[in-house]
């Protein structure tokens, strides 16, 4: 679900299947699910979830690692099953200092492409974008194939408005994973960010082949489109918009084939 825009539906996918894992002896299966959901809270911008199942990980992935104050505690309870924030909990903003603390004394102790990639996360809740950077770099300097991690990669030099450098992040991402809907998506997004809302539609066509119950996505086709009419390549508005409206994706195809 993740990998096709859809985190909601990916959350509650994973939370059923950690229930399972948590119940087995897969650790590792446990130790991927936990770090999945911490990156889907993240994307779903649910600070407390999102530090609560990357520092579960962290304390899975590197055992005896010494927790910050107050960041022990999140990492053992399920922010939902805490209730209200009382006024004598550590507030959340030192939460995610103590947390980013914890996961740059991992990533000395385990030089680990998964720390490093989880650091990258943590880093994108505090919009600490270039940090973040630096820490998918490493990450990647470990593991150059990922396609997961170019993803997180682009997304995060687009939230810093280096969109330019998150459309080459991106291409490395479908070199890897041709059909990765997320990527396809993102580059869109990035295309459109620096004014090629041609290339913008011919991605998101793209995108949509595979994943065509992607509202956000048909909302974003529809944006560029009218922004490419005047473009060279870019089809009339209104056309676009009335497929659009029917859900005809061969027309769109047909109009923004990939080169």
């Amino acid at each position: 679900h993740a990998e096709n825009e859809d985190d909601v539906a990916a959350i509650q996918a994973k939370t059923a299947a950690l229930r399972f894992a948590d119940a087995g002896t897969d650790t590792a299966l446990r130790d991927e699910i936990t770090l999945a959901l911490g990156v889907s809270h993240t994307n779903e911008y649910d600070h407390e979830q999102a530090m609560y199942y990357l520092l579960r990980w962290l304390r899975q992935r590197v055992p005896g690692l010494e927790m910050p104050e107050g960041v022990d505690a999140l990492a053992s309870n399920i922010p939902a099953e805490l209730g209200m924030r009382p006024a004598d909990r550590t507030p959340i903003g030192v939460l995610r200092s103590r947390a980013r603390e914890a996961f740059e004394r991992a990533s000395q102790i385990q030089p680990d492409p998964d720390v490093f990639a989880a650091l990258g996360v943590l880093c994108n809740l505090t919009r600490d974008h270039d940090a973040a950077v630096g820490a998918f770099r490493q990450s990647l300097a470990l593991k150059p194939d990922d396609y997961s991690l170019w993803n997180k990669l682009g997304a995060t030099l687009a939230n810093g408005q280096r969109s330019e450098e998150a459309i080459a992040a991106y291409q490395k991402a479908l070199e890897t994973k041709p059909n990765y809907v997320r990527a396809w998506a993102n580059l869109g997004i990035s295309y459109s960010n620096v004014g090629k809302h041609v290339e913008a539609c011919r991605c998101y066509a793209r995108s949509l082949i595979m994943n065509p119950r992607a509202p956000n996505v048909w909302g974003y086709m529809r944006a560029s489109a009218v922004k490419s009419e005047s473009e060279p390549g870019g089809i009339p508005a209104e056309e676009v918009l009335s497929a659009c409206d029917r859900g005809d994706i061969d027309a769109i195809v047909g109009w923004y084939p990939l080169d």
